[in-house]
């Protein structure tokens, strides 16, 4: 998820503004001046129907869909920009889920997604422990006294420990806000 991007006469491309995997705000609706998603796929031929959808987490009714052909590009679809304007927004703090799909012919050939969270800086964070090096890790958030907690890796990165966490063991850190 990004602010803008720009195509230039050279072939290039410069993704300008892009966002975390967690945006923070005050205000809400958070409003989006242009909200523009890129995505790049090789491996893929022809033209196929595309279709790029935003919901909240757990929520099957999408705030937004984008539906288009993609343009094949030497053999292979390359890249497929969605530009959301004049001005996007999202409704409240919580987890948002970016579905892409790649259809031919009524059958969905490629799927992926994308999980984003909108939090208040004062939200509490939830963290999760690995049990061999006992390093912590950001999962999730407590808004509105809700735990949220975000899917997280099995491996842990710093020991290599798989299966490392137990989301049960969750705790809280509160923001010191």
């Amino acid at each position: 998820m990004l602010e803008d991007i720009r195509f230039e006469k050279s072939g290039q491309f410069t993704l300008v503004g892009t966002f975390s995997d967690r945006i923070f705000s005050k205000v809400w609706p958070l409003r989006f001046p242009k909200t523009c998603f890129h995505v790049r796929v090789r491996g893929v031929h022809g033209s196929p129907d595309h279709k790029l959808e935003i919901r909240e987490g757990g929520v099957e009714k999408p705030l937004a869909v984008l539906n288009g052909k993609a343009k094949e590009n030497k053999g292979e679809v390359a890249i497929l920009s969605y530009f959301f304007g004049p001005e996007f927004s999202l409704p409240e703090p919580g987890s948002y889920v970016v579905t892409f799909s790649l259809h031919e012919a009524e059958e969905r050939i490629l799927k992926a997604e994308y999980t984003f969270s909108l939090q208040n800086p004062s939200a509490d964070e939830l963290y999760l422990q690995c049990e061999k090096c006992k390093a912590k890790y950001a999962t999730g958030v407590v808004v509105k006294g809700t735990a949220q907690i975000e899917e997280c890796t099995s491996v842990c990165p710093l020991c290599g420990n798989t299966n490392p966490f137990d989301s049960k063991r969750a705790f809280h850190v509160p923001n010191p806000s």
